[in-house]
């Protein structure tokens, strides 16, 4: 070999290194920290990981159900390094909101597969709250082993849970979050709220109830046909947003679909489906639209957490309305475009008059009418129902319904809107203003879209600056493709 093919295989084997040697570790193997675990039912973490140790409600304090209060929602919290600053100082703004009895967690709180490592991750992160925690679970939490595909040049590096394996993730997602059964109910603020868990064992669709959970939200809403219901689930209603890519519909909603619809037109008591899952923003259109409304309930979009924002719902409640506002946790502002309240009409007592029957007796308010949003008033009569206490259900066996037709085994979820945090007028105000009763006309354009272009040139500014980090990327590819190229073209005999 002559000295100048020689020097030049010299400094083509030293670039090749030193490309390879800047690189970071996590590279070679990104999933290297999730060590393989072959789980078994009722598994949970080792002793010497983190346990989440936050107060909880207390079923046998003082009936205080019809007592005004406020809840934080959040979901798709995917707990890792990239988003624990927006965490913590979610948690943060949490811990100082007043009037504040819970968050509630509407699945997707592991970063992907539900792990050991990455449960304690999540734990660590919750540790930092001092509310308690209500929550159901997402696809991340149960559906995935607690390992990747060992073959690398596999399309989906997330394998699927038998259902043996999924029965005993939903039992280690119960335990270490402490809650009292994957499926529940709560009263609060004079509104029940129930909690649904994504529990179909043997699904191939990301968020589907079982046989068990569907016949447990039936029963429910059958025993408090009176009490305005919310209920949280993971995945959306089918309908209740206009789908602009990313999943199919039946992988990005709740199903089986036409089972939960039947059951909810059954029970107009319930008026909100509050959920996660699609990651939609506050910056889409879908977000606070007419669309969010699917028969006589309106279905609550709730944000994922992004590493520049930890967006979610602050729910206050009251016997006579529920008024849904949207706060940035990282930044401690509303976004008071997306303000949406929920009225209902509450049943008074007439004084007794003795003696004398009092004339043109006003007739009795229909039974069962819903509570509906905004300009509508409904009736609330009072229930004797167990106020102030968490309902378990007895029948967990999670036993599951078959899949309608054939799904997809597609497991990314559809990033519907940019979180742009620039985009929205945000109040430093913390306190929900109530309306009078009488503010119908104010009331009928609540949770409305309004446009808002205060910021355009920075968000301009930003989405340029993007661009020229995806020119300069594309550069070092290029120019890396070019230095193999070389190599490639050298080995060749």
């Amino acid at each position: 070999m002559n000295p100048g093919k020689q020097l030049r295989w010299s400094l083509l084997v030293f670039l090749f290194l030193v490309v390879i040697g800047c690189l970071p570790a996590e590279a070679v193997n990104p999933f290297a920290a999730d060590e393989k675990v072959n789980i078994q039912q009722g598994s949970s973490l080792d002793s010497g990981e983190a346990l989440f140790s936050k107060p909880q409600l207390d079923k046998n304090a003082a009936d205080d159900s019809l007592k005004s209060t406020s809840i934080a929602v959040m979901s798709d919290l995917h707990a890792r390094n990239w988003n624990h600053a927006s965490l913590v100082s979610a948690f943060k703004a949490i811990n100082d909101l007043k009037d504040l009895s819970a968050l509630v967690l509407t699945g997707d709180s592991v970063e992907k597969i539900g792990s050991p490592n990455e449960y304690s991750f999540l734990l660590k992160t919750l540790n930092t709250l001092k509310k308690p925690v209500l929550a159901v679970t997402g696809n991340h939490d149960i559906m995935y082993k607690d390992y990747y595909n060992p073959d690398k040049n596999a399309k989906n590096p997330k394998l699927r849970t038998t259902p043996a394996e999924r029965k005993a993730k939903l039992e280690r997602f119960r335990k270490l979050l402490k809650q009292k059964a994957i499926r529940y109910t709560k009263k609060m603020g004079g509104h029940l709220l129930v909690f649904l868990p994504n529990d179909a064992l043997d699904a191939k669709s990301l968020v589907r109830l079982s046989d068990t959970t569907l016949e447990f939200l039936q029963k429910t809403l059958k025993e408090n046909p009176d009490t305005p219901t919310i209920i949280f689930c993971h995945g959306p209603l089918l309908g209740s947003y206009v789908r602009k890519g990313g999943l199919p519909l039946p992988q990005a909603t709740a199903q089986p679909a036409a089972k939960i619809r039947k059951i909810l037109k059954k029970n107009p008591q319930a008026f909100l489906w509050v959920s996660g899952h699609i990651h939609m923003g506050p910056s889409s259109s879908n977000f606070s639209a007419k669309v969010n409304k699917v028969d006589h309930i309106t279905n609550i979009h709730v944000p994922a957490v992004q590493d520049s924002s930890a967006w979610m719902r602050i729910i206050k409640l009251s016997p006579e309305k529920a008024v849904v506002r949207t706060f940035n946790g990282k930044t401690g502002k509303y976004a008071k475009k997306h303000e949406r309240t929920f009225k209902h009409k509450v049943k008074k007592e007439q004084p007794e008059k003795p003696d004398k029957e009092p004339k043109n007796e006003p007739k009795d308010e229909p039974k069962n009418t819903p509570p509906v949003d905004d300009d509508k008033d409904q009736q609330q009569p009072e229930t004797e129902a167990n106020p102030g206490q968490i309902f378990v259900d007895p029948a967990d066996d999670g036993e599951s319904l078959p899949d309608d037709g054939l799904i997809p085994d597609q497991d990314e979820e559809d990033v519907e809107g940019a979180e742009e945090d620039e985009t929205y007028e945000e109040s430093d105000d913390q306190n929900v203003v109530e309306e009078s009763d009488d503010d119908t006309a104010a009331n009928e354009n609540a949770g409305s879209e309004v446009s808002d272009t205060s910021n355009a040139s920075s968000n301009e500014n930003s989405e340029a600056v993007i661009e020229k980090i995806r020119d300069l990327v594309a550069a070092a590819m290029e120019y890396i493709n070019r230095i193999f190229s070389d190599f490639l073209r050298f080995v060749q005999p």
